[in-house]
């Protein structure tokens, strides 16, 4: 087990290659996370106007997950997926797991802004059929927020949405539903989720963690 100082050395043992692939790829973020610190878990970060993150900034729902399923005992690094910054910014994204033998101890992260590339398709799109655009199948696999303490609500309104109810007419399985949803990507690793979803699910919080007792136990 590694202690603070010997973690922290690690992990800026990267902050020199992200300084030069942020000269080589300007369209490109990248973070390096410190995992130890889910609240401010951001240590470096380059070419942050991407998403307008800094030093000092929270994990992402992503990070959560993660954490959750550890899949990163089984892989280096994640597929490339889709994530949205809070300014409507479409990223190719991808996560490189900094481990320590067995350890997770960080991540580095890439975000590479495809708002120029999206531009260009729509205007080729134009060309074939002005007047119909299809709207984009892409997944969106993490959402780059300011404050970490945005998940839980967010997450928790995304999962409703998809389940296509509102908080005022869940039933008691569909709360239990959205409960097992939000445990499976990791949200009640944050300090402060079970007050913001028992709040948006209109319950109490000793009701939350029976249902999340309820959904672990299953």
């Amino acid at each position: 087990m590694l202690n603070p100082k010997e973690r922290r050395a690690i992990l800026e043992s990267y902050i020199p290659l992200m300084k030069f692939l942020a000269q080589q790829l300007p369209d490109t973020e990248i973070v390096l996370h410190d995992i130890s610190d889910l609240d401010h878990s951001i240590i470096a970060i380059e070419n942050s106007h991407i998403s307008g993150r800094s030093v000092g900034g929270s994990s992402t729902d992503l990070v959560l997950r993660i954490l959750r399923e550890q899949s990163y005992r089984e892989r280096s690094y994640t597929p490339a997926y889709t994530s949205a910054s809070d300014t409507g910014k479409f990223l190719n994204s991808g996560t490189f797991f900094v481990k320590h033998k067995d350890e997770l101890i960080g991540l580095l992260c890439t975000n590479t802004d495809l708002t120029a590339l999206q531009a260009l398709k729509k205007a080729s799109d134009d060309l074939v059929a002005s007047r119909h655009l299809e709207r984009s199948s892409t997944p969106i696999n993490e959402k780059l927020t300011q404050t970490i303490n945005d998940i839980p609500v967010e997450t928790a309104m995304a999962v409703m949405r998809e389940m296509e109810t509102n908080p005022d007419r869940l039933s008691q399985e569909e709360r239990l539903e959205v409960v097992r949803a939000l445990d499976r990507r990791g949200i009640f690793l944050l300090k402060g989720a079970i007050a913001g979803v028992a709040r948006i699910l209109r319950i109490s919080e000793p009701t939350l963690y029976r249902y999340l007792r309820l959904v672990r136990e299953d």
